[in-house]
Order: C-alpha cells, then structure tokens, then sequence
C-alpha cells in the first residue's frame, strides 16, 4: 500500500497551493477503464478527499452512502463529463493520520482489483469505506482480549463453513458478524452465532440482544462453541487470519470481502505485532437451537422491554465430588413512558446456581419543572432450593420514596 502514499500527499499539497479558493480541485492517482480516482481538495475550506468518479454507472442515493466518524461521503457534481462522482472527505476535526491510511488503503484496493468492471469497482469502493466506518465506530486501537478470541473464533467456524464445500464468496458475502449483524452468519434461510472461550472449566456463553437467538426471521439458528487452549504450540491471530486468506485466494470477489470484514472487525496487519497470545483448538460444536434451548427473543418478551442479556456457562469438573454443571443467569430491562415527565424503568436478574431472583423498579415523575418525586421497589427471593455448596440468602424487599422540590420565589 506505500506506493500511493507519496502521490497523494503530493497531489494534495500541489492543490493546496491553488490560487482557486471554492470548490472542488482534483488531480488524477489513477485511471481503471472509464472509472476515474483522484485525489482532491474542497475549497474554501480545503478539506483532503478522494473522489471516484464512475461513467454509465448509477450511484446510491445520498441516504445509502456510508458514513462515519471523521469522513463524509457525497455524490458531488464535477464538470460536465457525464460522470456520476463520490467523494470521501475527511471531517475537519479528523486526524489527517488516519485518515490518509484510510484513502491509501481504499486506492490500493480498488488498483488491486485489477478490473475496469465499474460495477464491481463501486463495490470495492463502498464497501472498504463502510468497513472503515465499523473499524472507526469500535476504536481503531485494536481488538482487546475478548475481541481477540471472538476473532479467532470466527475464523475458524469459517475455514469449517470453507472446507465444508460452500463456495468462498457465498461463505464471505454471508459473514456479517463484524457489521454489526445481529448473528454472526447468514447462511441460506438459516443463520450462525459464534461463541468462543479460552477457559478449561467453563463455557460462557452471553446473548447481548433480543435477536442474536430469533428464529422468527431466519430459520434454523444454530450456535457454534469453539474452545481454544492458551499454547505456545499454538498460532496467534494474524496466523489464523493467514491461514483464512489461503482458504480464499483462489476467488478475487471473495479476497475483498475478507479483507473488508476483517477491516470491520478492527483487525490491521499493521497492528499484527499486539497480537501475540497463541491458541490451539481444542473442539468446535455446534448446537441447534431448538424448542428447549433457553433464550430471549422480542417475541418472548413483554413489550417494552428494550434490553436483555443471558448469559450460559458450562462448568466442567467442580466441586467434590467432581461434576459438571449448566448455570443461566437472565438479566431483562423494561423501560415504560407515560409522557417524558412520567418514566418507570424496571431491571429483573436470575441466576440458575442460587436460585435467587432480584428485582428492580423504579418509577420517576417530574411534577414541576426540576422538582421529582422518586419511588424504589427493591425486592430479592430465593426460587426453590439451593444447589448443594451454595448458601441460601435470607429474601428482603424494600419501598423507598425520594422527592426533590425545587422551591421558586
């Protein structure tokens, strides 16, 4: 990618010494068939961008366009060329560091396509811009522990998905995990969430959202578990993800997408070096979630209910006698509002190992302009027996009322 970055400070810079003080100013990087890539200044600003200029190709409309923190992109009219012209502009406030590695790396990727299809040209354009609009939106200071094996656990569910025959583009163009999606595959009419963990003892497994287990939309869903282990025989991320790129090389449509969902889910080689733990596969399984696996959807809720988690551990070999357990720990959030002056907002917890629920209501009203009146409803119960090692808590609930006036001569 180093080979652009000199042309494109320099085209800029030249730019910048314009007597020209409105509008757009461009100077050519490079020509794929009819589709033009330049590099550009907007006056009276002189804001740095990239503009893709594409001939006989419709562009998306404005609300389509990709965008993020610290760049804007646009459909802008340049002279009368009979193009169809997007710009990628960097916010004013936005590091230039970054966001010249961002135009770099788009410039490559669309030199690298090597096709003068314009079709396909405008997907490689738009698509490493939203995958940088991902990779800004989580921090762009690389993935942290837990992201770090979720990584490697979605890797390697998609070298099994390869291996299992499914074409590399269908197996890419279907991993939406790092956009966001609400599970991490989408597969035929089905879909595939995937869980990863480096414990021996345990699998954790925590649903964030109503949606990652709703089959209401796609069905069936399944979970994919994958266990690693921490070893010095093992292999680090960025070997997995070498590992991953073989898988696909022999598809160029499949090599971008790759690259883009990696982009995505905060992964850069440059930042390969922080990436140094190793992990060797222990098992992958994959479970079908059925009748009687226990989830939370939208579906099985009470409306109004805008947040949930619920969490699954497996515990293997504890206690004494040693034995191996499954605990859910359900953590539902109701938000109800009458008017905004009229709020209650009710949180609900249960855990499985000590049978104890707790909940939380807390109802709010605004009588007066900064004057409240508050009310608390705290109440913790034990649900049944306790499982043997663990202590049964007394129950208690408690009503507690708080009003705050605001006194106005």
């Amino acid at each position: 990618m180093d080979r652009w970055i000199d042309d494109i400070r320099l085209t800029w810079a030249s730019l910048r010494s314009s007597a020209d003080t409105s509008g757009w100013r461009g100077m050519p990087l490079v020509a794929l068939g009819a589709c033009d890539v330049r590099s550009a200044l907007h006056f009276p600003g002189g804001e740095e961008a990239l503009l893709v200029g594409f001939s006989g190709q419709a562009t998306p409309s404005a609300s389509l366009l990709p965008q993020g923190v610290g760049f804007a992109v646009e459909r802008v009219d340049q002279e009368d060329d009979g193009k169809a012209w997007l710009a990628l502009t960097r916010n004013i406030h936005a590091s230039l560091e970054l966001f010249e590695t961002m135009v770099e790396e788009i410039v490559s990727a669309l030199a690298d396509a090597r096709t003068t299809d314009e079709t396909r040209l405008m997907a490689v354009f738009l698509g490493r811009i939203r995958a940088w609009q991902e990779f800004m939106r989580k921090g762009n200071q690389g993935l942290g522990q837990e992201a770090e094996v979720g990584l490697v656990g979605e890797l390697v569910v998609l070298c099994e998905i390869l291996s299992a025959g499914v074409p590399a583009v269908v197996a890419l163009a279907g991993w939406i995990g790092p956009l966001d999606g609400p599970q991490d595959f989408h597969l035929g009419a089905g879909a595939l969430e995937v869980k990863a963990t480096v414990s021996a003892s345990s699998f954790l497994a925590r649903f964030g959202s109503l949606q990652q287990l709703d089959d209401s939309h796609r069905s069936p869903i399944h979970v994919a578990a994958v266990r690693l282990r921490a070893s010095e025989a093992g292999r680090n991320l960025p070997a997995f993800v070498d590992s991953t790129r073989r898988a696909a090389a022999a598809d160029a449509e499949a090599q971008r997408l790759l690259e883009e969902r990696l982009l995505a889910a905060g992964y850069r080689d440059v930042q390969a070096d922080r990436y140094s733990r190793r992990f060797v596969v222990v098992e992958c399984r994959t479970i079908e979630v059925g009748m009687e696996f226990p989830r939370l959807t939208a579906g099985t809720v009470p409306s109004g209910l805008v947040w949930a988690t619920y969490e699954v551990n497996r515990l293997k070999d504890v206690g004494a006698p040693a034995r191996s357990i499954t605990t859910h720990l359900l953590g539902p959030e109701l938000r109800l509002a009458y008017n905004p002056r009229v709020q209650l907002s009710t949180f609900s917890q249960y855990s499985s190992v000590e049978r104890r629920g707790v909940l939380n209501s807390r109802f709010s009203w605004e009588f007066s302009p900064l004057s409240y009146l508050y009310v608390v409803y705290n109440d913790r119960r034990q649900q049944g027996a306790t499982l043997p090692g663990t202590v049964a808590l007394p129950s208690s609930n408690e009503l507690l009322a708080k009003l705050v006036y605001l006194w106005q001569r």
